[in-house]
């Protein structure tokens, strides 16, 4: 009992003494450096003391810190009795301080996790080929199947609610740490119920090819677009879907961007590009984003005039749409005139920065917050319909779309 406390306790205080002393280094000094004989350590640390103090531009101090761990440190190796593993060690004690700091979209990826991250955003992953998401209970539902993937071999369709993983039921884990264990190992056991009976799918991982965007011409002439995530990887079938339904001779575009948690900003400015003049009404370059730092330094991102498309537009919103897939929908509204038909978003206009560290590792901070074309920040509040629609109790992603409230919504105000 003593022991674990004492552990726990040390990875506690450890954790954010640990990390702070990384952020503002950039390298990983402490990993080694109570390995080293008394003389070397007190060497180094005066060396890293003064580094700390000559990056502290802001007047607190990290000097103290710093020290308290080393502190903590040495007493846990000359004390306790229990040995840590120093791999994991380190990276709880990384994880602990960023779930400290108080950015709740702050995170520290290990090298492994943070190439996982970045085969996501390309595309190209090992994985079971379904995308999931929370659904408003907290509970997981799969919002698509990718074709030719073990999902979809073993029977998965779209808007099945997953009831447990590997034996876990979602109500006692939760969905962080039900979605945890889907991503790690080869293999995953999901739990679904249909026509009443539950049913244990075993899937095994398999290279596959993640698709972002989906689309189809429909009755009247719409061109139908429904982007996931704004991945790098979905510009391309982002614009290939654009070509596609305007050559087909769509009438209109009705954008859906419901439960699209966001991506990068990348993605989202290339395809607000490919869909907008590169100049507003009085001439003047056509702003889509600006991004504003901690020291107040402005970015903006502007369209070329590379493509544009001059058809009415749409945008599907729920309370699931946030970060760059609203910024998407603002920017639409704002320069164009588009209407959003829906619900209010989530309310997310800061960006993130992932900083890749000496080991692969890499810290993801919050690092600006954005502004669409208006100006006006929808951080904290989200973006509120132009028509708001009750579509409780209707699975979005099963529904036929003539019985899909919402978009049924959208085709009458692009009729009228």
């Amino acid at each position: 009992m003593k022991k674990q406390y004492t552990l726990g306790r040390f990875l506690l205080v450890g954790g954010a003494c640990l990390l702070a002393a990384v952020l503002l280094t950039m390298q990983f000094c402490y990993r080694y450096m109570y390995l080293l004989p008394k003389e070397k350590q007190e060497r180094q640390y005066a060396e890293l003391s003064q580094q700390l103090e000559l990056v502290n531009a802001d007047g607190k101090s990290y000097k103290n810190l710093a020290a308290k761990f080393q502190a903590v440190y040495e007493l846990y190796t000359e004390k306790e009795l229990t040995e840590a593993d120093e791999e994991e060690l380190e990276r709880e004690l990384l994880k602990a301080f960023v779930s400290l700091i108080g950015d709740r979209y702050a995170a520290y990826y290990t090298a492994e996790e943070y190439t996982s991250l970045l085969n996501s955003t390309s595309g190209q992953s090992k994985g079971y080929g379904i995308t999931i998401t929370k659904n408003a209970t907290g509970g997981m539902v799969t919002t698509y199947v990718e074709k030719d993937s073990p999902a979809e071999k073993a029977g998965f369709r779209a808007g099945e609610e997953i009831l447990r993983v590997n034996g876990q039921a979602l109500s006692q884990v939760g969905y962080d740490k039900a979605a945890e264990s889907i991503a790690q190992g080869e293999q995953c056991t999901f739990t679904v119920k249909r026509e009443g009976v539950e049913h244990d799918i075993l899937l095994q991982k398999e290279e596959i090819t993640v698709s972002s965007v989906h689309f189809e011409l429909r009755e009247g002439q719409i061109g139908y677009i429904r982007i996931l995530s704004f991945r790098n990887s979905g510009v391309q079938e982002f614009k290939r879907a654009v070509d596609a339904l305007t050559e087909a001779g769509a009438k209109a575009l009705i954008l859906d961007v419901r439960s699209n948690g966001g991506g990068t900003l990348t993605a989202v400015h290339k395809m607000l590009d490919y869909l907008l003049p590169d100049t507003d009404a009085e001439g003047e370059e056509r702003v889509v984003v600006s991004l504003t730092d901690k020291r107040n330094n402005v970015t903006q991102y502007t369209c070329s005039d590379e493509h544009e498309v001059d058809l009415p537009m749409a945008v599907l919103t729920n309370r699931g749409t946030a970060s760059a897939a609203e910024l998407f929908a603002a920017a639409l509204r704002d320069c164009v005139g588009a209407k959003l038909v829906g619900k209010t978003t989530y309310g997310k206009g800061v960006a993130q920065e992932s900083v890749l560290l000496k080991d692969g590792s890499a810290v993801k901070l919050t690092s600006s917050a954005f502004l669409p074309p208006s100006g006006k920040s929808f951080d904290g509040v989200g973006l509120v319909p132009d028509l708001e629609t009750d579509d409780s109790g209707v699975n979005i992603y099963l529904v036929p779309y003539g019985q899909d409230p919402t978009y049924s919504a959208a085709e009458k105000l692009l009729e009228g």
